[in-house]
């Protein structure tokens, strides 16, 4: 993801990233968002809803410590939790399936294979630029 919006991430929601700041044998937040800027919306309104279960709750804070892209799909690692969360982890690694990885449509959208096994979720538009690309 790009600077600007891993700042953004960063600025809004400090506590879920907090292990950012650590080092890589503490944590893989470290290496930052490892995914596309088209799952921005989706990541940012997955740590709204955490923040308020949290507020409202009074679970324990949870702290993301990898947030990547794996197999076509957004994989989120997390330390804490709560009763409810593993779901709500999965159905958002699902609605990543049906969103483009780089520029957030839904229109069009495809999990698979790029190349050499490598599997990427892009709208057509998107994946003729990265294979044109030669990536």
């Amino acid at each position: 993801m790009n600077k600007s919006n891993t700042n953004y991430l960063l600025k809004k929601y400090p506590k879920i990233f907090i292990q950012h700041k650590l080092p890589m044998s503490k944590t893989a937040m470290c290496w930052g968002f490892q995914h596309g800027d088209g799952w921005l919306w989706l990541v940012d309104n997955l740590c709204e809803h955490i923040q308020n279960q949290i507020k409202w709750n009074k679970y324990p804070q949870v702290e993301i410590n990898t947030i990547k892209e794996k197999f076509g799909t957004l994989s989120i690692y997390v330390d804490n939790g709560y009763d409810g969360l593993h779901d709500v982890l999965n159905f958002v690694q699902h609605l990543s399936s049906k969103i483009c990885e780089d520029c957030g449509t839904i229109k069009n959208v495809e999990c698979k294979e790029i190349k050499y096994g490598y599997i990427m979720t892009l709208c057509k538009e998107c994946r003729k630029k990265y294979i044109e690309k030669g990536k």
